[in-house]
């Protein structure tokens, strides 16, 4: 079974937990995520870069990354950010509120 912890062995942060996401971090990927089915065969993706901004391979990339994809074709960047509370305040205001 793939996690972040085997595919990405020298990530230093713990990845990031948020009810209804699991790791779907994948070694072939520039950093660990975590994914919602949505769907429909939609997907809400986060990315969660390297804590070290030196380790990350775009190295003016901000940390997190959520975007919206089925199957293999992505809608686009939702929010891209350093904060992980705009990423949880995201989550609640476009996922968590739309599902209830």
């Amino acid at each position: 079974m793939r996690t972040y912890k085997n595919q990405f062995p020298r990530y230093d942060a713990e990845l990031l937990k948020i009810d209804g996401f699991y790791d779907s971090s994948w070694g072939n990927d520039i950093c660990p995520s975590i994914t919602m089915d949505l769907g429909n065969e939609w997907y809400c993706q986060i990315f969660c870069d390297y804590l070290d901004p030196k380790l990350r391979e775009e190295k003016e990339s901000t940390r997190f990354f959520i975007l919206h994809q089925q199957d293999n074709s992505y809608e686009g960047a939702k929010l891209m950010t350093d904060s992980e509370e705009e990423v949880r305040q995201w989550v609640k205001d476009n996922i968590t509120n739309k599902k209830a």
